[in-house]
């Protein structure tokens, strides 16, 4: 496949077309051979949503909290003050308001564990031409909530993705734009199109659209969830993030605990 590129390399080509993109995903996703129908046909136990944090731990979470404390001042700056503790409640606890009575056993609730990539981000799938999508690295195959292969693959599209390879990607002054891209996402309306990042945003509108038919079984609120702890992740990676994504990264996954927590009051 020596003329194949990642999704994340085509998203990234000022040639790549918005229909072209729309075609792969749907490939990807909902054609005979799909993920959809590979979801639908590898399924294991039943399942609540405290199983999307299940690889969190007390030690990745204080990684995020250290650098919640670290930027803490530029969160604020933005209108964002929240206790970190809320996160703990949940990934840890699994105790936090509405989202409490959706831990018990009860049918509204219910998901199933689905064989998933684990490491599903836009460099681990491969284009290549009019062939249908090639999926790599599959070291940490195995069975896990359905939403979290979905959620990393958001997440990773929108944090590495938009404004790649300019000033504007290490820029705090662009976060006002990109933490209302991300309650779009969080609450799946679409992004208006900007000149500059379009087939990064035709990706993550055609997700966005489409994630309840790639699971009959979907709750939003747990989608939201997954994109929650793919956030916490991304904040404490100050290796590879600067810190203006890491302070995004942090926000967005507040808002996701509101929003997943509204979801099931008024599912109640």
């Amino acid at each position: 496949m020596s003329d194949a590129q990642t999704l994340f390399d085509y998203l990234n080509c000022a040639s790549t077309q918005p229909d072209d993109i729309q075609k792969f995903l749907t490939q990807l996703y909902l054609e005979d051979n799909s993920l959809a129908n590979f979801y639908r046909t590898n399924r294991q136990e039943t399942v609540y949503w405290p199983d999307i944090f299940e690889k969190i731990d007390e030690g990745k979470l204080l990684r995020a909290r250290k650098s919640f404390d670290e930027l803490k001042p530029v969160i604020e700056k933005y209108g964002h003050a929240f206790d970190f503790d809320d996160f703990r409640r949940l990934m840890i606890v699994h105790d936090y308001g509405n989202l409490q009575s959706a831990k018990t056993l009860t049918a509204a609730f219910a998901s199933e564990l689905v064989l998933s990539h684990g490491d599903f981000h836009s460099k681990n799938v491969l284009v290549q031409g009019n062939h249908r999508p090639v999926i790599i690295d599959t070291g940490a195959i195995g069975h896990q909530y359905w939403c979290l292969d979905y959620a990393r693959l958001i997440v990773h599209i929108f944090t590495n993705g938009l404004d790649n390879g300019t000033a504007d990607y290490f820029d705090p002054a662009i976060l006002p734009r990109d933490i209302a891209v991300a309650n779009r996402i969080i609450h799946l309306q679409p992004i208006d199109l900007d000149g500059k990042n379009d087939n990064f945003i035709v990706a993550l509108n055609w997700l966005t659209a489409n994630y309840a038919a790639i699971n009959e079984k979907a709750h939003l609120f747990e989608l939201q969830l997954g994109l929650l702890k793919e956030f916490i992740q991304i904040s404490y990676r100050s290796d590879t993030m600067p810190p203006n994504k890491r302070v995004l990264a942090l926000i967005s996954a507040h808002q996701c605990l509101l929003a997943a927590n509204t979801i099931v009051k008024s599912i109640e």
